[in-house]
């Protein structure tokens, strides 16, 4: 059974005099014609002269539309001096991680001896920052470019182990689960300073998942308790909590309008809606335990890894496929592109492509025991891991050489 939820680049479209509404994600255009995918998957054609001026606006990014206005200039967008073509458009800037010199692919940074294992890692939104989360009770933050250790956190006894951890889209916050089923939230200024502004303590048991809308104002965490719960960021006030899983929730996603979630213990990935506090849909996955899940960041794929296989399904269609190996995949992240997965295995990295279905990288880490831990750069080049056992280095692979 597939999965109906909102489409993750969905938006208002109107007409010209904002009577006629409808929510829906652009697919293509052809010969004058809007083609809109709505939520329900139905596709409908709109003339593009019946659009609003904000639809002409958000369509102008588009090469085959910025074409057609070129021979049809009395429907493109009309702009003020000085405004940007497509604002929302403007690609991230992210922070340039240099490799050393002849270095391709491979590893870039390498911060040495962790002491106590690294239970959770996290990239900054830009790349620059890279916050791990220790077994130990303890923080670090560290500044991949510059190959630094910006601050250190320890004793934080609330949390227990830090078994999650996660930046805001826009920077601003660190949130961080632990054991004890507590999550702390802090601001982070450019610097790398953290202060604490909020907490959540709604859960029992081991952070295994947190998310956080578009907004940067919403979360949903689950964990050890079998419980997806929907909290405010900055007030820790719970909304709802949706305890409806077999096995502990590990996986986790807000959809961009922020009216559904997504969670997933491995053996399901249910839908939830946000705003009536319900799940609405549930899709079947593995029958045995998973060792980790991993929902992509469009929302389009959910993976299972179960011994030597990762499961592969597309959401829209519930239909999937294996990748193979063998040894035990412990731990695997979509990369940003959705279109590669990295996984943890005996000592290295493996590098998925999901088109061709196939490995198409390997990085040993030199490590000891598996790798369990790691963490994908936004730049869509880079991924973080560290072996599971005292003592190992953590280290940063360049595994793409183009950025999305």
């Amino acid at each position: 059974m597939a999965i109906g939820i909102d489409r993750l680049n969905a938006r208002e479209w109107s007409d010209k005099s904002g009577t006629h509404k409808t929510e829906a994600e652009f697919i293509s255009f052809k010969n004058g014609k809007v083609y809109l995918e709505k939520g329900d998957g139905d596709i409908v054609s709109v003339p593009i002269e019946i659009l609003s001026s904000p639809d002409l606006e958000f369509l102008s990014s588009k090469p085959d539309v910025s074409k057609y206005f070129e021979s049809h200039p009395e429907l493109a967008p009309k702009r003020s001096v000085g405004t940007s073509s497509a604002k929302a458009q403007v690609k991230p800037q992210f922070v340039d991680i240099k490799a050393p010199e002849g270095v391709g692919s491979g590893e870039v940074r390498r911060f040495e001896d962790m002491g106590w294992s690294v239970k959770s890692l996290a990239f900054s939104g830009n790349g620059g920052l890279l916050a791990a989360g220790k077994q130990d009770k303890t923080l670090l933050l560290f500044g991949v470019s510059e190959s630094q250790t910006l601050i250190k956190l320890d004793d934080l006894d609330a949390l227990g182990q830090l078994t999650c951890c996660l930046f805001t889209p826009d920077n601003s916050k660190l949130i961080v689960g632990g054991y004890s089923g507590r999550i702390i939230v802090w601001n982070v200024d450019p610097s790398g300073q953290l202060e604490q502004v909020s907490q959540f303590v709604g859960h029992n048991g081991e952070i295994k998942t947190i998310s956080v809308s578009q907004d940067g104002k919403k979360v949903v965490s689950g964990g050890s308790d079998k419980t997806l719960k929907y909290w405010e960021l900055e007030t820790g006030e719970e909304i709802h909590s949706f305890p409806v899983f077999d096995g502990a929730v590990r996986a986790s996603f807000i959809t961009r309008s922020g009216k559904q979630a997504l969670g997933s213990d491995g053996a399901q990935l249910v839908l939830f809606d946000l705003e009536e506090g319900e799940a609405i849909q549930a899709m079947d996955l593995v029958s045995t335990s998973a060792h980790d899940v991993a929902i992509s960041p469009d929302g389009r794929k959910v993976a299972v890894s179960n011994l030597y296989a990762i499961h592969v399904w597309d959401t829209k269609s519930g239909k999937g496929f294996l990748l193979q190996d063998r040894e035990i995949q412990w731990t695997i992240q979509f990369a940003p592109d959705a279109q590669k997965i990295l996984s943890g295995a005996r000592a290295k990295v493996n590098v998925w492509d999901l088109r061709k279905q196939n490995r198409i990288n390997v990085f040993d880490t030199g490590s000891h025991g598996y790798v369990q831990t790691l963490a994908c750069s936004p730049d869509n080049q880079h991924v973080a891991a560290i072996g599971s056992s005292a003592g190992q280095d953590l280290q940063v692979f360049r595994y793409s050489t183009s950025r999305k």
